[in-house]
């Protein structure tokens, strides 16, 4: 699957990337607090980009199921419901940066 060029991206840099099991969407978070979800449904399409912000940088991100989760540079994980964005909470605050899911 290509995503093509000329996709507006992430405004800062350092952007978390994960990949959703249907293999047509590309999630991703930024500095800039937005998680933004990049859709082709053909090959041949440029992608589109919805996205929702909670003013956080993130630093790591994970898609399971109808929930994704981001760890923040203030050492805190956030849920929301997948895909309409719609907060779910707070998972937990650690004692340093997340920066992995498994």
């Amino acid at each position: 699957m290509s995503f093509g060029g000329g996709v507006k991206g992430h405004e800062e840099g350092r952007v978390a990337v994960a990949y959703h099991s249907d293999g047509v969407q590309v999630i991703t978070g930024g500095v800039d607090g937005d998680i933004k979800i990049y859709t082709n449904t053909s090959n041949t399409e440029e992608p589109s980009s919805e996205f929702f912000s909670d003013s956080f940088n993130v630093s790591c991100i994970r898609q399971w199921g109808n929930s994704l989760a981001a760890a923040a540079e203030t050492w805190s994980l956030q849920k929301w419901s997948f895909p309409a964005g719609l907060k779910e909470g707070f998972l937990g605050k650690f004692a340093g940066n997340v920066t992995h899911f498994s």
